[in-house]
């Protein structure tokens, strides 16, 4: 039963669907505060000290000592042209059969997407494992499906990651996960969406304070109001890089139209999260992972949540920064996707909606009035609220410190 929360509750395919992601990351938390939508720069291991160390410089493409190499089979990296290979030979990081981007390397580090589908040293945190779930050249994987309508990012200043169009498994998925909620996160179902962008981070108070400047957007509350229970950023001196929260819905909606964008429908918020039959290629829906950074159970290297022992946010009590746990960065490198705040998305609630009879393309919920839906889990909240199919209503006017949003557009 879905619980109504209280105040405290494939280069080829990668690069035909979006044909550009966002370089690695490159600012402080510093940077992020005072700049507008889509000014966001993704905050590295150096900057949080949540992240990992960096994979060697050369691996997975012409190593130093990899290149002159053969077949690559045990390779350290696992390169294709690296048999001894320390820093992995020539897209080793896809081809090496017992090798890898991570066999080498500390513990703790994986890869990220480089430009068309390349590995390049990333932030997140492996284990070695070489599958989709830890994000290793999910880019390079070939299928029929890469002539949908493209994902572009023409405008360099953006600060959103592409969705490409196609299909993705929305809801519970029961051979992965046992919390399943049988009223409202099943049956999982199969869903197509057009492509679409989407903000990588959780909109910040800096971010939102440029919409107050320009008349569009009305104040969050401060921690004045008692909907806060002291978590809300808004008049915080340090706050400018964490998310803008405790505002309503009307308010996350108004923010997203002034920005030239609008809330994700809850199956756009969904698919960002997990990740599509474009990444889940062999089995889409027994593969869909539980959680944006794949099964393994939650941890404060991974999301903004209360682990139970720290207390709430990880031990800090407070939000934190927005993109600080690269390590739990979602398929399509979208940040805080698990943890930190609520997201408002626009659909109404309905109780039961998966199992009523509906056309699944594009949709944009049960209509109507009511209480709307929030995503993504809570700083004050255990790794339940973290499962990406995790719904949860709530009365739009609602004020509470631990929601927040961010906002998607489409493609021209």
């Amino acid at each position: 039963m879905l619980i109504r929360l209280g105040l405290i509750g494939a280069s080829l395919l990668f690069m035909a669907a979006c044909t550009q992601l966002p370089p690695p990351p490159t600012n402080s938390a510093s940077d992020i505060a005072d700049v507008g939508h889509g000014d966001v720069s993704d905050v590295t291991a150096e900057d949080t000290g949540d992240a990992a160390p960096d994979l060697p410089q050369d691996a997975g493409n012409n190593g130093n000592n990899g290149n002159n190499g053969n077949n690559g089979n045990n390779g350290a990296d696992g390169g294709n042209n690296g048999n001894n290979g320390t820093d992995g030979g020539n897209n080793g990081a896809n081809n090496g059969n017992n090798g890898g981007p991570c066999a080498g390397a500390p513990d703790g580090t994986v890869v990220t997407f480089g430009e068309y589908g390349s590995c390049r040293g990333g932030v997140d945190g492996c284990t070695g494992t070489r599958d989709r779930v830890n994000r290793v050249c999910r880019g390079q994987v070939e299928s029929s499906e890469t002539e949908r309508s493209p994902c572009s990012l023409d405008s360099p200043e953006e600060d959103m990651v592409c969705v490409p169009a196609g299909p993705f498994f929305m809801g519970c998925n029961e051979a992965l996960d046992e919390s399943c909620d049988a009223q409202d996160e099943l049956p999982a179902h199969r869903v197509e969406l057009d492509g679409f962008l989407i903000d990588a981070h959780e909109v910040t108070v800096g971010a939102f304070a440029g919409c107050v400047d320009a008349g569009a957007c009305t104040e969050p509350p401060t921690n004045e109001n008692p909907g806060c229970f002291g978590y809300c950023n808004w008049g915080v001196d340090d706050a400018d890089a964490h998310p803008a929260n405790g505002v309503t819905w009307d308010q996350a909606r108004s923010y997203c139209a002034w920005a030239g964008g609008r809330l994700p429908t809850e199956a756009e918020w969904e698919k960002a999260a997990r990740g599509g039959c474009d990444i889940w290629t062999d089995d889409c829906q027994a593969q869909t992972a539980t959680f944006p950074w794949g099964n393994s159970d939650p941890d404060c290297s991974l999301a903004v949540y209360d682990d139970g022992r720290g207390g709430f946010g990880c031990g800090t009590m407070r939000t934190a920064a927005v993109g600080g746990k690269a390590s739990g960065a979602s398929p399509y490198m979208a940040y805080d996707m698990a943890g930190n705040v609520w997201e408002w998305v626009s659909d109404v609630y309905l109780a039961g909606y998966y199992g009523t009879d509906q056309v699944w393309d594009n949709p944009t919920g049960p209509g109507g009035d009511g209480d709307h839906i929030l995503r993504g889990g809570t700083l004050t909240l255990g790794a339940f609220s973290l499962r990406s199919a995790n719904r949860q209503a709530q009365a739009p006017e609602t004020v509470r410190g631990d929601i927040g949003f961010r906002c998607v557009r489409d493609l021209e």
